[in-house]
């Protein structure tokens, strides 16, 4: 899926451009819910080349494997959140051997597109 630079505040757009994320290229995108309000709750990943050198991973573990859990996100403006995970998922095959970090983020966004929303 492409994204469009309108899904993101400019501040999250601040952010992936200083830890070149190309916003247009995410790892997956997801939709979870219709909001009371009218909007869209989005969820998804990026990945990119580094380290967390410092700051608890937003993965929080609920059992006994660490990469499974809940992500505890940080809000970044007013309808985006993110964290970073040392955890990754759907690592394309040219960057399976760098050390990666998986920026997870949700954002609510108003319905744009000329079809009907989805109940």
């Amino acid at each position: 899926m492409t994204l469009d630079r309108n899904a993101f505040s400019p501040a999250a757009l601040e952010l992936f451009e200083r830890l070149g994320v190309d916003y247009k290229k995410p790892s997956e995108v997801y939709h979870n819910a219709r909001l009371e309000n009218g909007r869209h709750d989005y969820g998804g990943w990026f990945h990119f080349v580094g380290t967390i050198e410092s700051g608890a991973d937003a993965l929080r573990p609920t059992g006994n494997d660490p990469c499974q859990g809940t992500f505890e996100l940080e809000p970044l403006g007013k309808d985006f959140m993110f964290g970073f995970s040392r955890c990754l998922d759907l690592v394309r095959e040219p960057f399976r051997d760098h050390k990666l970090v998986q920026l997870e983020f949700n954002s609510e966004l108003p319905w744009v597109l000329s079809e009907p929303q989805p109940k």
